[in-house]
């Protein structure tokens, strides 16, 4: 009854130019510079992987799933700042605990977030990379419980 999901995922997005073509920024003030460039695409991490343990023994059913993520640009520019925005590595544990009485009726808990893990962001504030911490989120610990009914 024991069972794994596992997979990995590695992208290089090396070559493919930002959305930012201007060849100066010009800020508030009127002060003009570079933009930043070398920057990743928007939205998309580097390495992504998930794991995932599963029993299943007579109408039980468990799973605990793991999902990690790198750091990737969340936008090229905040609009107060005008600089760019990363949203830092972060790995997720979810677990669930179903119990079938009959085919058609089960019942079951679900957790997300277990360990009520925070998601930090950061800016970039020059071009050669320097990351200073800008916000964090509280992504909560949510707890479900499911009732399945085939009619």
């Amino acid at each position: 009854g024991f069972g794994m999901q596992f997979n990995y995922t590695y992208l290089n997005e090396d070559g493919v130019p930002t959305q930012n073509t201007r060849a100066v920024e010009v800020d508030r003030e009127g002060n003009t510079a570079p933009p930043f460039d070398d920057l990743p695409l928007q939205s998309l991490s580097e390495h992504t992987s998930n794991l995932a343990l599963i029993y299943e023994t007579g109408g039980w059913r468990t799973r605990l799933a793991y999902n990690y993520r790198s750091d990737y640009l969340l936008t090229q520019k905040q609009v107060n700042l005008d600089v760019p925005v990363f949203s830092q590595s972060i790995g997720l544990l979810d677990g669930s605990v179903f119990y079938s009485f009959t085919d058609n009726f089960e019942v079951g808990l679900t957790v997300n977030n277990i360990f009520d893990d925070v998601t930090n962001t950061d800016v970039q504030v020059n071009q050669a990379g320097l990351r200073l911490p800008r916000s964090s989120f509280l992504n909560d610990r949510r707890f479900g419980l499911v009732f399945k009914a085939n009619l």
